[in-house]
């Protein structure tokens, strides 16, 4: 461990990597084995700036900022209730930045004593601020592209993958799948001739708008994905009734069916035809996707714009 390795090095330290959350502007990780866990999650969401404390004026400046007294300096006077108490007296931070110049985080030193760090000191610092940025930036790399594969370029909702392993891992838990929780298969009615009409862009206009029309329907804890082409997918939260199922449903298909504005065109029309299936009905994702196809393919026989709940009889 990095922090392990530099505290071993400059005696009466303690280290600690801080890792922006994407946007760049809050720390979204603070890795610190010597700090009290305490201490790294009230530094989880903390905006960086010129004047917050140590590590947050280095990300923000894009410099190393050596403050040796925590007690005095004006920095820390919002955080000195935090450090003070644990033992901290002074801290050493460096900006950990990609080869392409972007702040990644940041790697800090504290010591148990108020003071400047040694030239040898610094460093240490430097090359623990380097190694931390090449973790850091393959880990983000790395996490970058699983959620590429996991999600749909077109829309940024998940894909189909996504929704098979959130599924695999629901029944994996225990009673994940065993409440009631419901399936809906959402194909859109009518949109070929869109896109014959008005050709692909705006087809592709088309499933951006549906798709923030879904996020609006439903829950923070409930999932909306693409499967393909003009199928999505939401999965609702276990312990979703059937009689509120039916009224989302319904909302989609009153959603959806609004006119869509698109560039360079009159606005559109589509509609929705809606397969329902409990996920108690789950043996398997190849099963539970199929009897949500037949439930929507049957919405569809029976005159498009409208939602069906997948029965038994639906697979033979």
């Amino acid at each position: 461990m990095l922090c392990r390795f530099v505290e071993k090095q400059i005696p009466g330290t303690r280290c600690s990597v801080l890792i922006l959350d994407p946007s760049g502007k809050k720390v979204g990780k603070s890795i610190a084995p010597s700090l009290p866990t305490h201490y790294n999650k009230a530094l989880i969401g903390l905006e960086i700036g010129p004047n917050i404390g140590s590590c947050g004026a280095a990300m923000f400046l894009r410099r190393p900022v050596i403050i040796s007294d925590i007690a005095t300096h004006p920095n820390w006077l919002s955080f000195r209730d935090l450090a003070l108490p644990c033992g901290l007296r002074a801290c050493w931070s460096m900006p950990a930045i990609n080869g392409a110049g972007k702040v990644l985080g940041a790697f800090a030193i504290y010591s148990d004593t108020p003071r400047t760090p040694a030239q040898n000191e610094l460093m240490v610092g430097q090359i623990a601020v380097e190694l931390s940025m090449i973790a850091v930036d393959t880990a983000q790399t790395q996490e970058r592209l699983a959620s590429q594969a996991m999600h749909d370029d077109l829309t940024q909702l998940p894909n189909r993958r996504y929704i098979g392993k959130l599924l695999t891992q629901k029944k994996s838990a225990r009673d994940g799948l065993s409440r009631d929780g419901f399936l809906l298969l959402i194909d859109l009615d009518d949109f070929k001739p869109v896109n014959d009409t008005y050709g692909h862009l705006t087809g592709d206009e088309v499933l951006k708008e549906v798709a923030q029309r879904l996020l609006r329907i439903v829950c923070e804890e409930d999932t909306v994905a693409r499967m393909g082409g003009d199928e999505f997918m939401i999965v609702l939260n276990g312990g979703t009734s059937k009689e509120q199922t039916d009224i989302i449903a319904s909302r989609i298909i009153r959603e959806v069916s609004k006119p869509i504005e698109v560039s360079q065109h009159k606005p559109v029309k589509v509609g929705c035809s809606i397969g329902i299936v409990s996920t108690r009905e789950w043996r398997s994702n190849k099963y539970i996707f199929d009897c949500a196809d037949k439930a929507m393919y049957s919405a569809k026989s029976k005159g498009k714009n409208r939602f069906e709940y997948f029965e038994e009889k639906q697979a033979a």
